[in-house]
């Protein structure tokens, strides 16, 4: 079991500004992973849990959340490895399939931890609507080379600048996103980091 300390979620600013980025990965037929990568301002990422209002097409689903400590210019992947100081589980609304539609990041309790104690190929994840289990998940293709996706976003267009000390890196596509519905409470577990919480008016 992975050994975790309680910390404070990194503070956002609610500035336009990029405050981080959002990975999304799929496998393809082939059996090639498809990764995906999108920038997300600081008022897109909060620790609150009520969204309000609710759309038709909106969607939930779990990511991790990865902080970033020091400044980074093309890493490896071991370089991100090395520069991780926070994990938190994490949940994406979105308005559309992909990354193109999120409209905010919902960030649970962060955790100091060692990385290399969290066995994330393996790691699982639950996604429940009210006490009801709808979606679980592990050993995603993702997570199981996230910090190679990681760096392959330093080295995209979209990262163009590689990733800065504070930056948060979410992990997402972890499992189908789910419709999001009214005066509902959503929970997102993944095994040794806790939960994070959303719940719609």
């Amino acid at each position: 079991m992975a050994k975790v300390k309680k910390a404070r979620p990194g503070k956002t600013s609610g500035k336009a500004r990029i405050a981080g980025y959002v990975i999304t990965g799929r496998r393809e037929v082939s059996g090639e992973a498809k990764l995906a990568f999108a920038a997300v301002g600081g008022a897109q990422i909060t620790t609150a849990e009520t969204i309000a209002p609710v759309g038709a097409s909106m969607t939930i689903g779990p990511a991790l959340a990865f902080r970033i400590s020091r400044n980074l210019t093309r890493p490896t992947a071991a370089d991100i490895a090395a520069a991780i100081d926070i994990v938190a589980a994490a949940a994406v609304v979105s308005r559309a399939s992909g990354t193109g539609g999120i409209e905010r990041m919902v960030l649970g309790a962060s955790c100091s931890v060692e990385i290399g104690a969290l066995n994330l190929p393996a790691l699982g994840c639950l996604l429940e609507r009210d006490g009801e289990l709808v979606e679980s998940a592990a050993g995603t293709p993702l997570l199981g080379n996230v910090f190679g996706a990681m760096s392959a976003l330093a080295a995209s267009s979209v990262a163009s600048r590689g990733l800065r000390a504070g930056t948060l890196v979410m992990a997402a596509g972890i499992m189908p996103a789910a419709p999001l519905a009214a005066r509902a409470h959503y929970t997102i577990t993944f095994a040794h980091l806790g939960s994070v919480w959303v719940v719609t008016q």
